[in-house]
């Protein structure tokens, strides 16, 4: 009987370094190197049937908006910086737009997906910390509100 070999059945877990980031419309936004909050939680409140004087349940009832941040490489890629740029000038309901993050196996196939839902910008920090020392890529940080983080068909 032949031996079988754990990665060739795909149980392997996929790399946390392989993700990318789009917007809704597709258009891909590049350099980015961690995105954290991208959680999708509930809301559970115990509750108690009128006929049940012990018991006491829990009933999912609603998810909570999500707080996202994305570290990025600062390059000439115009699209967050105009989307902040917008934001800072006035606040109008038209600058929520939705972002899809993608994670990939080692191939650069899309395997998972998750959808940040109406994703308003909520701070923006452009150029990191900048050290003369150092010789590494200028990170940018930039957080989000959203509506709710689903997963998403890839």
């Amino acid at each position: 009987m032949e031996r079988l070999k754990i990665g060739t059945l795909g149980l392997n877990p996929y790399k946390n370094f392989r993700f990318r980031v789009r917007w809704g419309d597709g258009s891909y936004i590049g350099g980015f190197s961690k995105a954290t909050g991208l959680d999708i939680t509930f809301e559970v409140p115990d509750y108690r049937a009128g006929s049940a004087a012990v018991t006491v349940r829990k009933l999912p009832v609603a998810t909570h908006s999500v707080n996202v941040s994305f570290l990025y490489g600062v390059t000439r890629d115009s699209g967050f910086a105009k989307w902040i740029s917008l934001a800072t000038q006035t606040w109008r309901g038209d600058l929520r737009r939705d972002l899809i993050v993608e994670t990939c196996n080692e191939a650069g196939a899309v395997v998972s997906s998750v959808l940040l839902y109406h994703a308003w910008v909520t701070e923006f920090q452009g150029l990191g910390d900048l050290d003369a020392n150092a010789n590494s890529v200028q990170i940018a940080t930039l957080r989000l509100g959203g509506e709710r983080c689903e997963k998403y068909p890839p």
